[in-house]
């Protein structure tokens, strides 16, 4: 939380500032991390992840490189919570499984809200629609960050 609370700062008070982008993949990495059984694996896979999305950075504008690297990022964690939330095992309980997927896609809903914010920087997009993903983008992201913070709680599966 401490991490996407420094990064919200960068994104939203500098006006997206690719550090903002940077250190929203330490956090995606955290998220991969929790949800991998192998963490040796996980960890090189991120490692790998990173070094191939450098060149960007030198080969493109810094907030076009992050954009790229963090979508790459996003996927990869979206997709490995996914196949945690499908695993059998009882490493996570169902219930905090169902809340990080939860949370996860409502990110994801925020992200695609920000996409649609920004789309007028390039293209001629009607008022109306940006406005209304402003809106989405906010419930989006704090419901996602309440339900990713809340996920790591022991629960009664009783009561849920």
């Amino acid at each position: 939380m401490a991490l996407t609370a420094v990064s919200d700062f960068f994104l939203v008070y500098r006006d997206m500032d690719y550090r903002g982008l940077f250190i929203f993949f330490t956090v995606h990495a955290v998220y991969m991390l929790r949800a991998c059984r192998g963490i040796k694996r996980c960890a090189a896979f991120i490692a790998a992840l990173a070094v191939c999305f450098m060149p960007l950075y030198f080969l493109f504008d810094p907030v076009g490189a992050a954009s790229a690297a963090y979508a790459c990022f996003f996927a990869c964690n979206l997709a490995v919570n996914v196949r945690m939330y499908n695993n059998t095992d009882n490493y996570f309980p169902r219930v905090n499984k169902k809340i990080i997927l939860s949370g996860l896609t409502l990110f994801l809903c925020c992200d695609l809200s920000v996409l649609v914010f920004n789309l007028p920087r390039y293209f001629a997009v009607p008022g109306g629609v940006t406005q209304t993903a402003y809106i989405v983008m906010w419930v989006c992201y704090l419901s996602s960050q309440l339900l990713l913070s809340v996920s790591g709680f022991k629960y009664k599966t009783k009561n849920i």
